[in-house]
């Protein structure tokens, strides 16, 4: 995806990793800060240091070639001076040169001398490729090393360029976010071709997601997190960007799904003192404010340096008693011990109060019933949701030699969750022989007298030791390392009092009393998963114009499901190795093809009927990928076709439970998906930012399993244009208008005779800087106020119950500074 553009006339530094990705991957990025003039007094010492030193003073990431740096040294520098300045200084009588991409990423490179006529001729008539051993004559970067020492993005592990990558990686960032500017900003994510929500079950503001037809894993800075419906996910004021992932990514991030993950990378304290905010409100009376505070030298400090984020959100909706209150906060420390010693500790703290609201069913012919709308709240009075979470992580950075890094990662997550009635309308009766509310007996049920609780923990711990040595003139890159995780989820619960059965026609002025003997929780499940884990990775360099990435990762699953409601237990101890290999091609100067195979093993909770756990599910995927930029990088561009076969998918069985009180799950034996994806970013004439997205996918079922349902409800066809226009000059010099239009297909429904129906969303943006510190923003989601599924059944297609409608027309105004 491509966000607004960023012009060099107003200084602004766009961060060169997430600028990199533009050109290779189709995906914008341009969150980067105004920084002014800074005063430096820097000695002369080793060239990576120095680098490194501005690439914090200035909060911009620098992009060079992990080789050119070795033994060489940078100047001392004194003066007030901007990034450029600071930059050029630096590499003066070094040979080497700083260039911009046209999206503004800061590359360090060096330049081959000039060749003769006859050189030229030479290469050119020759069988060898033109570009080997051309050296940097273009603007992309073969190897890259960034500057930096957080391992949070989903590159930064083993040093490579985005360039090189064998798969499909989308950055979005806080401009976009800002920009889109949706009432749950995660929802950016489904704007990516072939994703899509699956629900927010609780309506906390943390929704899941399907990429290629399979539910994704949510990351926070490479580590799963927890998200019992809904709760425990990380507030967007922390959130620096969200990286998106599609296929298996088992070697690098553990067992995860192999339709993708999307990784939350949260915000770092940077060299820059500043302090900003942002405000916003719509027409339904929501209060929505953002803090994000930075100091450079904490107490004054010169080793340490802090951040300090948070949010105040009290969202108000179309149907009356719809509401979502948080506080959130989150403070993160730098210790910079040493050159070569770094340390990060931070704590998030989420407390957020839901109304629920978990959906309503559909009539069995398909339609949404005439007396539910967007002001319609489908759920009982009883409903809601309070949720506490604390996330606690540090990492330890230690650099041995010129090529040896030590990496620790830790982190603790306490979710406490407590609800009352937490259930939507739905109808499980089928009286039509189909799914859905009967058209002569329309009536649909509520649960009262239901309350429970949640406590869930999450442990993570990873070692990683990474080195990278010379052969045949490249740079070789290997990283091994070993990780333990456990996760505990305890349920509490008990029902006193009954299901109510209402008629549509009543459903707006029903609402069931609230508890009356306020029942405590009970003893109900009870889970818990041991993981440990032990992974090699590899970056082989045979030539500067093929790259070979590949890994191996062994697994070790200990878990136990225990329901004490039904007295069951189930044990389970399963390990599985997982492979992936992948080949990038530079064919032209700035194109790049790739080709991957990889393997997935995800372990999945829950209970069989026949009581047994459930098993974990196994994938492999192939991937087919051309990506790169043209025309003076004024087309970039990223293509891949793919194929994903995963076996015992896990499916929930709502209707099992109507019936018989159980919570058990079904499997699908075996299903393929197959597809194809592509992004698009244009600038046809200078200020006028194009992005378009198409994906498309099939999902076959091979071996249908027992699982009454299937796993996801996805549309054949999804696309998506923005196009935004910046006015750089004259009287409407700081305005930017945008439109953009959304597009979903048909989905899949688990009912014979219906398939959900596509939809079309127009939105429309306006956005003013009155100066390089504040703006003003007017977003208009919806402005058709097309009513429309949104979430379809849970994510499954279900007609009984979980349907909810995308976001109502709404007007959001945003205020926003930074001093």
């Amino acid at each position: 995806m491509h966000y607004p553009k960023t012009t060099t006339k107003t200084n602004k530094i766009r961060t060169a990793v997430l600028s990199a990705l533009v050109g290779v991957s189709s995906v914008s990025n341009s969150y980067a800060e105004v920084i002014d003039p800074l005063s430096l007094n820097m000695e002369a010492q080793p060239l990576k240091d120095a680098l490194d030193e501005v690439s914090q003073m200035y909060d911009v990431s620098l992009i060079v070639s992990g080789q050119i740096l070795i033994d060489k040294q940078a100047p001392a520098i004194s003066g007030s001076m901007s990034t450029d300045e600071a930059i050029e200084l630096l590499l003066e009588n070094s040979g080497l040169v700083a260039k911009r991409s046209s999206t503004g990423a800061i590359l360090i490179i060096q330049p081959l001398p000039a060749r003769t006529e006859d050189q030229q001729n030479e290469i050119l008539s020759s069988s060898i490729d033109p570009k080997e051993g051309s050296g940097f004559e273009q603007e992309e970067v073969e190897k890259i090393v960034v500057v930096g020492r957080i391992q949070q993005s989903l590159v930064d592990r083993i040093p490579i360029s985005p360039q090189e990558l064998p798969f499909t990686l989308n950055v979005i960032d806080r401009e976009f976010i800002d920009q889109r500017n949706f009432t749950v900003p995660m929802e950016v994510v489904a704007l990516l071709p072939n994703a899509d929500l699956a629900s927010d079950e609780g309506q906390l503001g943390n929704p899941e997601f399907i990429f290629r037809g399979y539910i994704a894993t949510t990351l926070v800075n490479n580590r799963a997190q927890s998200l019992f419906r809904g709760t425990g996910g990380r507030d967007d004021s922390f959130v620096d960007r969200y990286e998106v992932l599609k296929g298996p990514a088992s070697i690098a991030l553990g067992p995860v799904d192999p339709g993708g993950i999307v990784n939350l990378v949260t915000k770092s304290p940077q060299a820059e003192d500043f302090a900003a905010f942002e405000f916003s409100t719509d027409q339904f009376g929501t209060i929505d404010g953002e803090f994000d505070f930075n100091t450079g030298a904490f107490l004054g400090s010169d080793i340490v340096s802090a951040r300090l984020s948070g949010a105040y959100r009290d969202f108000q909706f179309d149907a009356d008693q719809k509401f979502r209150e948080t506080i959130a906060i989150r403070p993160v420390f730098d210790f910079d011990f040493s050159e070569n010693t770094f340390v990060q500790l931070s704590i998030s703290y989420n407390k957020t109060e839901s109304s629920g609201n978990e959906g309503f069913p559909l009539l069995s012919d398909g339609s949404v019933p005439s007396q539910i709308d967007t002001d319609t709240f489908v759920a009982t009075s009883g409903d809601g949701i309070d949720s506490e979470d604390t996330f606690i992580e540090g990492q330890l950075t230690h650099e041995f030699l010129d090529n040896l890094k030590l990496v620790l990662r830790g982190s603790r997550q306490d979710t406490s969750t407590d609800y009352a009635s937490l259930s939507g309308a739905y109808n499980y009766n089928s009286d039509d022989g189909v799914p859905g509310i009967s058209l002569n007996n329309p009536v649909v049920y509520f649960y009262t007298g239901y309350v429970g609780n949640s406590e869930n923990t999450n442990d993570f711990v990873d070692l990683q030791l990474a080195a990278n040595t010379s052969w045949v003139g490249q740079q070789q890159d290997i990283v091994i390392g070993t990780s333990y995780s456990k996760v505990e989820i305890d349920r509490q619960t008990n029902f006193d009092g009954e299901v109510v059965g209402i008629n549509l026609d009543d459903i707006n002025s029903f609402r069931a009393p609230p508890q009356v003997n306020s029942p405590e929780p009970d003893g109900f499940s009870f889970t818990t998963s041991e993981l440990t884990s032990a992974y090699a990775e590899f970056a082989i360099r045979p030539n500067s114009w093929i790259t070979v990435v590949g890994g191996v990762r062994y697994d070790h699953l200990e878990q136990t499901d225990r329901n004490d409601f039904f007295d069951e237990t189930a044990v389970a101890t399963d390990h599985d190795f997982t492979t992936r290999i992948g080949i990038t091609a530079q064919v032209h100067e700035g194109i790049s093809v790739y080709l991957s195979a990889a393997e997935s093993f995800l372990p999945q909770t829950g209970v069989l009927e026949s009581g047994d756990p459930v098993p974990p599910s196994t994938g492999t995927s192939y991937e087919l990928g051309l990506k790169g930029a043209v025309f003076d990088n004024r087309i970039s561009f990223s293509a891949a076709i793919f194929d994903t076969t995963r076996s015992d998918i896990s499916v929930f069985d709502f209707q099992f439970r109507q019936e018989t009180g159980r919570s058990i799950f079904r499997t699908v034996g075996e299903q393929q998906n197959r597809g194809f994806e592509m992004s698009v970013n244009a600038e046809p004439i200078d200020d006028l930012m194009i992005n378009l997205n198409y994906g498309y996918l099939d999902i076959d079922i091979l071996e249908a399993g027992d699982a009454l349902n299937p796993p996801t409800s996805f549309a054949k066809n999804n696309a998506n244009v923005l196009a935004t226009y910046e006015f750089s000059s004259g009287s409407l010099n700081g305005l930017t208008v945008g439109a953009g239009v959304r597009y979903v297909g048909e989905r899949d429904s688990d009912s014979p005779v219906f398939d959900y129906p596509e939809f079309t969303v127009v939105d429309a943006l306006l956005n003013y800087r009155f100066s390089e510190k504040l703006s003003l923003a007017l977003n208009l989601i919806n402005v058709t106020d097309k009513r429309y599924i949104e979430n379809p059944g849970f994510g499954l297609g279900l007609l009984t119950g979980g349907n909810n409608f995308g976001e109502p027309r709404t007007f959001r105004l945003s205020f926003r500074g930074k001093y």
